[in-house]
């Protein structure tokens, strides 16, 4: 559904759980569904990646340090690219604006 409102430019964001995204491996997450706005996709090496604006900001912590795993393929200025692979598991729905 993801890449169907992507083709058809409708504004979409998607709940998932955001757990899998943390290097520090929070059990604060845990259960705690999270949305993030749809920007795009992209192919990289052999997989779709789904480009997603998160509202934590940049890809480091306080300390300076990434605050993502190596779910995140690609992380700059707050988009994060995110295998499908890895994120259908963990989605927990999508909602989409039509134009």
């Amino acid at each position: 559904m993801v890449h169907e409102q992507l083709d058809k430019e409708n504004v979409s964001s998607i709940s998932y759980f955001p757990e899998f995204l943390k290097t520090n491996g929070s059990s604060a997450y845990r259960g705690v569904s999270h949305a993030s706005t749809i920007v795009g996709r992209e192919v990289l090496g052999n997989s779709c990646h789904i480009i997603i604006r998160n509202s934590w900001g940049g890809c480091s912590n306080k300390a300076g340090r990434n605050q993502y795993s190596n779910n995140v393929t690609k992380c700059e200025n707050g988009y994060l690219w995110v295998s499908e692979q890895k994120l259908l598991p963990h989605l927990d729905g999508i909602t989409y604006l039509k134009q």
